[in-house]
């Protein structure tokens, strides 16, 4: 008897073997890429969470702060803006204040509880409030008020999270009885 055989198994068993690799292969690069994405929804979870909590620092401060004793909005300096006025930030290129690149002195620091609150952000939050015009006042916002009795205003929130590239921008309006 003539032996005939010529490799068959070892060729099969080598196309086996890269077909498997191959799903090895991807099978890899989709878990790396789905360990990328639970990071940058960590990473956007923590710069959301920690704006709330800056936007509710900064609405607890408006109201628990008399009007008469709230900064001097006049100027536009130190994140407090009076009606229709940004003097402190310089990108002409944008008008809305809310949208700017806020530069320092030209917003408030979040203040955190206690000191390990917050400290794995790249940034504590900041936030700017702006007294608005009555133009800026529609007609939701004015339900149930006559003209003078409430003041508003626009708190805008920003807050990076665990890295730099996560930027959440939040924003409120707060009315205050006058």
């Amino acid at each position: 008897m003539e032996n005939t055989q010529r490799g068959s198994v070892l060729i099969v068993a080598m196309v086996l073997l890269l077909a498997m690799t191959l799903i090895g292969m991807a099978g890899i690069e989709v878990t790396s890429l789905e360990e990328k994405m639970v990071f940058n929804l960590r990473d956007r979870q923590a710069a959301f969470e920690a704006a709330e909590a800056a936007l509710l620092q900064a609405e607890e401060y408006l109201d628990e702060t008399p009007s008469v004793s709230l900064p001097a909005f006049a100027g536009g300096t130190n994140g407090y803006y009076e009606a229709g006025l940004d003097t402190c930030n310089e990108d002409a290129s944008e008008s809305l204040l809310w949208k700017k690149t806020w530069t320092d002195g030209c917003f408030i620091t979040f203040t955190p509880d206690s000191d390990d609150e917050f400290s794995q952000l790249a940034a504590l939050p900041r936030f700017v409030i702006e007294e608005l015009e009555d133009e800026q006042k529609d007609d939701s916002l004015l339900a149930g008020a006559t003209k003078g009795q409430f003041v508003f205003y626009r708190i805008t929130v920003m807050a990076r999270g665990l890295t730099n590239t996560s930027e959440v921008r939040l924003q409120s309006v707060y009315k205050i009885k006058h």
